[in-house]
């Protein structure tokens, strides 16, 4: 029997081949549609009118709105500043994380990215509040409306909207509330870190691998795919790269996609890890490092195993119990 994770797992996987999520609402289903290239189109296009509009009828652009907040002293360049070096330092970090392979030096720079990222978030969230009742933001407002409103179908075949436009535009503040939380915690079933797990189980490679192509394993025309498909067969491509072209991925990082594409790009940039781990004390050191760390780097392979040698030494396919954490 699945466990609660697993069943995460094969729910996500089972509505992005659907292209759609079931909701239960007030006394009926609703099925949300995941959009695609043609949707982001029209929600695009959307924006722009109502931007256009709320421009039109006086309101302040962004642009305007910080030119007024930096005269009275509220919001200035140094403020955006900040924001641009908080950035520069997450990229920063990111790039340095991946090329660690010590897990202490790993711990610490996970603990100074979290301390970046809240900061970031908290001047980003600072600039939000003032930067309220612009173009912009009443564009933005307005384009969430439409998403949502273009996402609620009555149908598994999405062809009936749930609510016409008009009886959509006068729906109770609350009621639509309600609907905005239906449609992100749908969404947020089908994380990245989800499509990534996905992307490396049986239930999905076993299939995948055997398609001669995108549009074959969807049963769509490349265009008419959801971005949800798309990231899958990004990551699905990948993870068998990967896969196909090293043969001593360690048995540590197997059930987890993250450390799988850390390992396979510590071993492509620039020369060798191993090499730089045995001449230099540059980017890569091993001072401090455990038999686990140098395992997980690609030094030592000695307890290497690919994903078809573990399967051999299971017994049977690999499921969604040897990748979820």
């Amino acid at each position: 029997m699945l466990n609660g994770r697993d069943k995460e797992l094969s729910k996500a996987y089972l509505d992005i081949l659907n292209g759609y999520s079931k909701v239960k609402y007030i006394d009926k289903f609703l099925y949300i549609k995941h959009f695609g290239i043609f949707d982001e189109a029209l929600i695009g296009e959307n924006y722009e009118e109502v931007y256009a509009h709320a421009q039109h009828q006086g309101l302040p652009t962004e642009a305007e709105r910080l030119q007024v907040l930096s005269e009275e002293g509220f919001w200035g360049k140094a403020d955006e500043r900040k924001i641009e070096l908080n950035r520069v330092e997450i990229e920063e970090l990111e790039k340095k994380l991946a090329k660690t392979i010590i897990k202490k030096q790993k711990e610490k720079i996970l603990k100074n990215l979290s301390s970046a990222r809240d900061q970031i978030d908290k001047s980003q969230l600072k600039r939000q509040e003032m930067l309220h009742d612009t173009c912009e933001s009443f564009a933005q407002f307005k384009s969430m409306n439409y998403s949502v409103w273009l996402s609620f179908y009555i149908d598994e075949g999405l062809t009936e909207k749930a609510w016409d436009k008009e009886g959509f535009d006068s729906m109770d503040r609350a009621d639509l509330n309600e609907l905005i939380a239906l449609y992100n915690l749908k969404m947020k079933e089908i994380s990245i870190s989800n499509l990534k797990k996905i992307s490396i189980s049986a239930v999905f490679s076993n299939y995948f691998y055997l398609s001669d192509s995108v549009s074959d394993f969807f049963g769509k025309r490349i265009l008419d795919l959801t971005f949800f498909q798309t990231s899958l067969a990004s990551y699905g491509r990948m993870f068998k790269n990967i896969q196909e072209n090293n043969s001593d991925i360690p048995e540590s990082v197997l059930n987890d996609p993250d450390a799988l594409f850390d390992f396979a790009k510590s071993k492509n940039e620039g020369a060798d890890v191993s090499s730089k781990l045995r001449d230099t004390e540059g980017a890569y050191s091993r001072v401090g490092a455990t038999k686990e760390d140098m395992i997980d780097s690609g030094v030592s392979n000695s307890k290497a195993k690919d994903l078809h040698a573990l399967s051999k030494e299971k017994g049977k396919a690999l499921g969604w119990e040897d990748f979820a954490k």
